[in-house]
């Protein structure tokens, strides 16, 4: 049976169920540069900015789309949601029910991040430089998976919502300065 997604002009959801104890919530991408590597692999600075994803986001089915552990894993779970915001692009994973989800899980609530692989071959070479290292720009980016990592290039790249209640990461950081979330 096919899924239907339902859209807005800045969100794309899947009508797969999505169990609240199976999900994970964060930011995948937050606007402005950021590391990437481009198609040969070299480190660069991508500016991602909310235009360079609306192509993508008005075609992707987010339940196709694979979450994988740190970019290496086979999937362990499908997106369900995704939705563009004034800071980021926000993104909602279901999780699949096996050891390797329930790791996954636990490591997104111990401080894990998101972070993604896309295609950004329609981006170009900016005469910017940063340090040392070539600024891209333009886009559409069409995302390939997104994968929950314990060191994400993007560091606004926070999970939001584990298992559908805060992370523990976040209650250890009461002592700390949390970062700026919207």
């Amino acid at each position: 049976m096919a899924r239907a997604v339902f859209r807005t002009p800045t969100s794309a959801e899947s009508t797969a169920p999505s169990p609240k104890l199976r999900e994970l919530v964060g930011w995948l991408c937050t606007w402005g540069e950021g590391l990437a590597r481009d198609d040969r692999g070299e480190v660069i600075w991508l500016n991602v900015q909310p235009a360079d994803l609306r192509e993508w986001l008005n075609e992707v089915v987010p339940h196709l789309v694979p979450v994988r552990a740190d970019h290496a894993s086979a999937p362990v779970g499908r997106w369900h949601r995704f939705a563009l915001s004034r800071y980021g692009l926000l993104a909602t994973a279901s999780i699949e029910r096996s050891s390797v989800g329930d790791l996954l899980l636990d490591a997104a609530d111990n401080g894990c991040g998101l972070s993604f692989a896309a295609d950004i071959s329609r981006c170009y070479k900016t005469h910017k430089v940063r340090n040392g290292l070539p600024v891209y720009a333009g886009g559409p980016i069409r995302i390939l998976e997104g994968s929950v990592t314990p060191e994400p290039a993007d560091k606004g790249c926070v999970i939001t919502l584990v298992r559908g209640v805060r992370p523990t990461w976040m209650d250890r950081m009461d002592t700390l300065r949390r970062p700026d979330l919207p």
